[in-house]
């Protein structure tokens, strides 16, 4: 396949040739236009200072055109010159092929000649050849041949532009934008089948391999080479669901300690951390979360060691849990549970379900409470779900009580 870059072709214009790549600083300024956006690159910046196969790379003609000789040593190919018929030999083992200056012919094993859209060409004495050529002869992904150039995170933002999309993902404490458009290779790993841009959704796990220019801007952008989108399932093992036991305000944000099923969980939420309500889809800002709500988090696949872990939350889904204090009018006996209704405002009511999963605490000495301790004239502090019947008086399900006064102590 072919790694056309229109962005790199229009953003970095010289900087990815051989002689001007390595000398970013004998550069002067130039404005170039990022998709629909407007940046100015001082010095075009390499992302590794030990200068490999990532830095000698150029573009031509929508190909990606890599150093021969210096990917060949790394991937442990030996290499043999033959200056009469202009052709170098390569093998390592038993593999074993021959490539001829200017003419656009390969082969591996007993398979006939077949061209792969450009030559071999030799640019300031070194070799050049197509990144296809170690894919389709080798059979080497082009993410082990660019490993420096690779990252592994999570999606936090996606943006339409009027040439693709602009994708932004958070691994560890850093973040990058990746330039994506028509000619951006995007592949379910597991299958090698074809993934559409606008299947990718915040919160998947992608891993990108990126050119290794970048803008000076923060967080920096690159273009995509190749996305390979994580399985679904692999997703599914950084979603935690669960309920805020403890929110802390750190130097970078906040760390919101969450229960669920496994146990407990600190997530480091910061300003690039995305906060809706999972009803209404509104954005929400983490002083909208209260112990007791109801999260969904996407997160880092990287996590502590420690007791309970930490990791950074991608995106959080909140069920806010909403605050009634009233006094208790009846108590009935469900099949499920128990109904009470509660009253409060002016002459307002509200029935709520209680069930085995409610918590009850008694607000004056912290203790664990039942159903049992609840009688009528008690007044109660209700958490409870947003979801409500339309009936008169209407119905929702408690996720928490506190008991305030109880009528037994009056």
């Amino acid at each position: 396949m072919k790694y056309k870059k229109n962005y790199v072709a229009l953003a970095l214009a010289g900087v990815l040739t051989l002689g001007t790549g390595l000398t970013a600083q004998a550069m002067t300024d130039q404005k170039i236009i990022c998709y629909n956006n407007e940046v100015t690159l001082e010095k075009p910046v390499l992302i590794n200072t030990n200068i490999g196969v990532e830095g000698l790379s150029y573009q031509k003609d929508g190909f990606l055109m890599l150093p021969l000789r210096l990917t060949c040593e790394r991937l442990g190919y030996e290499l043999k010159w033959n200056g009469k018929t202009r052709s170098i030999d390569i093998s390592k083992g038993n593999i074993w092929t021959s490539i001829s200056i200017g003419k656009d012919s390969y082969f591996k094993g007993k398979v006939a000649p077949f061209p792969l859209g450009m030559a071999p060409e030799i640019v300031n004495d070194s070799t050049y050849v197509p990144v296809e050529f170690f894919e389709e002869i080798f059979n080497q992904d082009a993410f082990d041949i660019f490993e420096r150039n690779k990252v592994d995170g999570n999606v936090s933002n996606i943006l339409e532009t009027k040439n693709g999309h602009m994708i932004t993902v958070k691994y560890g404490e850093n973040s990058i934008i990746f330039l994506v458009n028509k000619d951006t290779k995007i592949v379910d790993p597991s299958t090698e089948e074809e993934v559409k841009v606008e299947d990718i959704k915040e919160g998947d796990r992608l891993v990108v391999l990126h050119d290794s220019k970048m803008t000076r801007s923060l967080p920096p952008q690159t273009y995509a080479f190749k996305i390979n989108v994580m399985k679904t399932d692999q997703a599914e093992e950084n979603k935690v669901n669960g309920k805020v036991s403890g929110i802390k305000e750190t130097k970078n944000g906040h760390m919101i300690t969450v229960d669920y099923d496994k146990g407990n969980i600190i997530f480091n939420v910061d300003k690039d951390t995305k906060i809706t309500d999972q009803l209404t889809k509104k954005e929400l800002t983490v002083k909208d979360i209260e112990e007791g709500d109801a999260l969904v988090v996407i997160h880092d696949s990287k996590m502590t060691m420690s007791i309970p872990p930490q990791t950074y939350a991608y995106t959080i889904s909140v069920l806010r849990a909403n605050k009634v204090e009233g006094e208790v009018s009846e108590i009935k006996e469900t099949k499920n549970g128990h109904m009470i209704t509660v009253g409060y405002g002016k002459d307002q009511t509200i029935i709520f379900h209680i069930n085995e999963e409610t918590k009850i605490t008694d607000q004056a000495s912290g203790k664990k409470a039942s159903i049992k301790d609840i009688s009528k004239g008690d007044k109660l502090l209700v958490k409870h779900s947003h979801i409500m019947t339309a009936s008169l008086p209407p119905q929702t399900t408690a996720f928490e009580i506190e008991i305030c006064s109880s009528d037994n102590t009056k």
